[in-house]
């Protein structure tokens, strides 16, 4: 049972890593500044959060994939 646990925790990384690394920051940001500049008022908090999102898109998206990953490697070994 432990190891059905672990693996799922290991795809869930996956999963997640790419979801929230790739499509919710990266793709996200790309949109949001996309939205930020051709808006009629410019807001410079809103430009800065997207840069950020998508300069710290690969370290979050891999963050969450080493947490679970390495989560699920302890489940599976049990």
């Amino acid at each position: 049972m432990n190891q059905i646990i672990g693996t799922i925790l290991m795809i869930a990384g996956i999963i997640l890593g790419l979801y929230i690394g790739l499509y919710l920051c990266f793709i996200g940001g790309i949109m949001g500044l996309i939205t930020e500049i051709r808006a009629e008022e410019l807001n410079n908090i809103k430009i800065i959060i997207n840069i950020a999102k998508i300069i710290f898109a690969g370290t979050l998206g891999t963050l969450i994939f080493y947490f679970l990953a390495i989560l699920g490697h302890k489940f599976y070994n049990k």
